[in-house]
């Protein structure tokens, strides 16, 4: 069987027939949003900044000459990280598989490890490299 699709775009009505038809809901339905390490200071730091679940993201121009943190280096957060790929100022990405802040220069991204902490100042403390676990950081650049 053939199915026919229909639906609306800013008002105005689409239709289109298709051999199969995937409705992909997402598992993930209700956002799960973890504390940041210093989250609360880094938002008292500028009343400009932000935290949003990928659920909300829509348009990478909503970020457009920002240096943006994106959570998570799965399906949702490496296809928001590619999007903001020359609109965005800087992408940072914080994902468990990485073990030491990374920077990509020509793609203006850096990757930085699990117990990174957001500052005040806006910047980003990550554990330093083979610190062994201590409390020991380095400024993100």
């Amino acid at each position: 069987p053939r199915w026919t699709v229909e639906w609306t775009v800013d008002d105005v009505a689409h239709s289109d027939v298709f051999d199969a038809v995937v409705v992909a809901t997402g598992h993930y339905n209700k956002p799960y949003m973890p504390s940041l390490p210093g989250e609360e200071n880094w938002l008292a730091g500028d009343a400009a900044r932000r935290i949003t679940h990928s659920l909300h993201y829509d348009d990478p121009d909503d970020f457009r000459g920002q240096s943006v943190l994106v959570v998570g280096g799965r399906s949702s957060g490496v296809d928001i990280a590619r999007m903001l790929y020359g609109v965005a100022e800087w992408v940072y990405v914080l994902e468990k598989k990485c073990t030491s802040a990374t920077t990509h220069a020509a793609e203006a991204v850096t990757h930085v490890p699990l117990g990174t902490r957001l500052c005040r100042n806006g910047r980003l403390a990550a554990p330093r490299a083979g610190g062994g676990g201590g409390e020991e950081e380095e400024e993100v650049e």
